[in-house]
């Protein structure tokens, strides 16, 4: 069904219609059946482009990801990929009611990121400073970046920013 239109008073010119244009994507979520996809060697010839291996719904203990799940994003573009897309990868699937906190691991240690292990220290992306330096390394040294989610309360959020003010 169309959207209804509003009907110009007399006189008046009608309404003028706005169409906005929306950019696509800055990432395509990887289907299932693409077991073999190499971002190395799909990037080869693409500077910019990366993948993003998010683990959410789980928890860091230790050195573990314990109880979560994998979803990889690929074509993600270092230009136009923005902190406020983590936000949008999470909305896919599932309800939120927790506030998230991003952490990733250096690509230098990608190798050790394997089923649960979250490898070396983990670093925070907690503003854009943070964003930006997880930019340039997914342009630089990795083509495929682990990030983890963890839920916090919202107490335990206003807690943190206290700390860091």
């Amino acid at each position: 069904m169309p959207p209804k239109r509003k009907r110009a008073k007399k006189g008046q010119p009608p309404p003028r219609q706005e169409v906005i244009d929306v950019d696509d994507e800055t990432w395509d979520i990887r289907p299932s059946e693409f077991e073999f996809f190499d971002p190395y060697v799909e990037y080869a010839d693409k500077p910019g482009m990366f993948s993003v291996a998010l683990h959410h719904s789980g928890a860091i203990v230790k050195d573990c990801y314990v109880g979560g799940k994998l979803t990889y994003f690929d074509e993600c573009m270092v230009g136009r990929f923005e902190l406020l897309d983590f936000s949008y990868l999470l909305k896919l699937g599932y309800e939120r009611s927790f506030i998230c906190e991003f952490y990733y691991c250096d690509p230098e240690y990608n190798h050790e990121c394997k089923g649960t292990s979250v490898g070396r220290r983990v670093r925070p992306i907690v503003d854009e400073c943070r964003m930006d330096e997880f930019l340039s390394l997914a342009a630089t040294e990795g083509r495929l970046m682990h990030v983890y989610v963890v839920e916090i309360t919202a107490a335990l959020a206003r807690a943190k920013l206290t700390e860091r003010i």
